[in-house]
């Protein structure tokens, strides 16, 4: 019956193929505007070129219904990640594909078993249905508008090149940058963005990305730290959670009158610390600040002359078992320089298959593999890296946890530049807070049941500024004093407490000290009782300035928030 449906159709087979592949494009993310407009539907139009070109190479239709096998079989997939996360096939997807091991599959398959996986089985069928549909209705293009269609493709495929070439400025490849696989052109970034092509794209990015992480290890593979770790202050699990643009102000751990960290607050334990500011306000140059004291690319851009691995190194070397737990990308030009860090672990878990751009998935999603890594009895040194507050506020926690209202909604385009959703946007981003305190919270619960000797800091890579009170803001930015100054914290388990107690007060003498995010190095350093012999480590001990990185210098923090406090480094 259905082949015979299919025979009556059978002049609608090929719009129907167009229309099929045509489809997930429908579902990308539809900015507002006239420019959001023409993005939305150029999605759609290099969709339907690139299939009406497919049927116009392979002429007969079967057979391009047949090949198109290549690329409907995650047509469901991608129509499912556009949906539920607002993100294509990325090249952060397939890093996180290289991470999963068969557990984690087998896990995934029993979860979306109804969700996914039977509709995909459907789907492929159906698929399948339809090429054997074509093959028996015999259609072949003949006419000589096929050869049109592949002139006429090529043709403007090489306008379309030249015109986004001309439009790009230069210093998309004259700037050095030790981790800058050449940035996307707009060219490329169109089809990057367009089912199907969009996984070629991916998966070719993933790879370089990964390429150039083995070769940039391979220049510290004999790197060994003179190091060594006391038989009297010897943890058994060190973690270092780092947040993602969280700024202090908006914690209430931090007198912030709103009360977004009801959790925190309630931990006696807790250590906050009220005066820390970050080195950069990018991700990409402020996590590797904080975990390595010769990073492969300094926050300036510099390569350092003699670089060498991070914390995560060091703590392996001293016989912890490591591991990197992170609900960001694993490939990216924002993302790979955090990647190399985070290869140098023993395990690298990325449940998250979208970019920092999409929804993707929410913070707790970290909370399973945490525990699982906390089983046995081997040391353990934990890295885990949130999507905490970063852009778009609203993606960043569930319905649960909007209580400050009204908020952006769910599935709202808000461009950072418009105004008029400021009282949302602000609203939202102190939900985030609130969820941030929730996931902190569940972390720190999850170690304390453990019964062991732990000790924990968190902080965050930078602020955020948000259509900052009193500053001539064009929206959401990045370059008040409120994106560098950062929420901290050191916590310590009871058993940590009981046996080190002159340790905890050395963490209580560093709430009002002035430090800076590459402080979180040497304190965990102390705090596990390591020895590091060729260099000092006390790092803000003497310290006459806190420099930061700011328009494009390195300036004085504390004296440039007094000069400027909207724009650190204004020239």
């Amino acid at each position: 019956m259905f082949f015979f449906a299919m025979k009556k159709l059978s002049s609608a087979l090929p719009i129907l193929f167009v229309a099929l592949g045509a489809l997930p494009n429908a579902f990308r993310i539809h900015l507002p505007g006239d420019l959001g407009d023409l993005q939305y539907i150029e999605g759609i139009a290099y969709c339907i070129a690139f299939m009406l070109l497919w049927l116009a190479i392979f002429k007969k239709l079967w057979v391009a219904y047949t090949l198109g096998m290549i690329f409907f079989s995650w047509w469901l997939l991608e129509i499912y990640l556009r949906v539920e996360f607002r993100s294509g096939l990325s090249s952060g997807f397939f890093g996180m594909l290289r991470e999963t091991n068969p557990q984690e599959i087998t896990s995934f398959l029993t979860t979306y078993a109804l969700t996914l996986v039977l509709p995909w089985l459907v789907s492929m069928a159906a698929f399948t249905g339809l090429a054997v549909a074509s093959y028996k209705s015999g259609i072949v293009w003949m006419h000589r508008s096929r050869y049109w269609v592949i002139i006429s493709f090529l043709m403007m495929g090489a306008l379309l090149h030249i015109s986004f070439e001309l439009q790009e400025s230069d210093d998309l490849v004259a700037a050095p940058d030790a981790f800058r696989v050449r940035p996307t052109s707009f060219w490329v970034s169109k089809w990057g963005d367009t089912y199907p092509t969009n996984a070629i794209f991916a998966m070719r990015r993933n790879y370089q990305d990964q390429q150039l992480i083995k070769n940039l290890k391979s220049s510290m593979a004999d790197h060994a730290f003179q190091v060594e770790q006391s038989q009297n202050l010897n943890p058994d699990i060190v973690v270092l959670i780092i947040g993602e643009s969280s700024r202090r102000d908006r914690w209430s751990l931090f007198g912030y009158d709103r009360n977004t960290t009801p959790l925190l607050r309630k931990r006696r334990e807790l250590i906050p610390m009220r005066n820390m500011v970050t080195v950069s306000t990018a991700t990409r140059s402020s996590v590797p600040e904080m975990i390595s004291r010769h990073p492969i690319q300094r926050a300036d851009g510099t390569r350092s002359e003699d670089p060498e691995p991070s914390l995560v190194a060091l703590f392996s070397q001293l016989g912890y078992k490591t591991y990197w737990i992170s609900n960001q990308s694993t490939s990216g030009f924002f993302d790979t320089p955090i990647s190399f860090y985070a290869s140098e672990a023993d395990q690298q878990t990325f449940p998250n298959p979208a970019d920092f751009a999409s929804r993707g998935s929410l913070d707790e999603v970290l909370l399973k593999p945490l525990n699982v890594s906390l089983k046995g009895n081997e040391k353990k040194f934990i890295v885990i890296h949130t999507m905490g507050s970063h852009f778009n506020y609203s993606y960043r926690y569930p319905a649960g946890f909007e209580i400050f209202q009204p908020a952006l909604r769910p599935d709202e385009i808000f461009l950072p530049s418009d105004p008029s959703k400021k009282n949302e946007a602000n609203n939202s981003y102190d939900n985030s807070v609130l969820y941030t305190d929730y996931v902190l919270s569940k972390i720190l619960d999850s170690l304390e049941q453990q019964d062991k000797k732990a000790v924990a800091m968190y902080l965050s890579d930078h602020g955020e500024d948000i259509f900052e009170p009193g500053c001539v803001s064009m929206g959401i930015t990045r370059v008040s004093q409120k994106s560098y100054e950062i929420p901290a914290f050191l916590w310590a388990s009871h058993a940590y407490r009981q046996e080190w107690p002159a340790e905890v007060d050395y963490m209580r003498s560093l709430v009002e000290k002035p430090l800076l995010n590459q402080d979180a190095y040497p304190l965990l350093l102390r705090l596990s009782g390591v020895t590091l012999f060729d260099a000092n480590f006390q790092l803000f001990s003497g310290r006459a300035e806190r420099k930061v990185y700011a328009q494009g210098a390195w300036v004085d923090f504390d004296k440039e928030k007094t000069r400027d406090a909207c724009v650190i480094g204004r020239r």
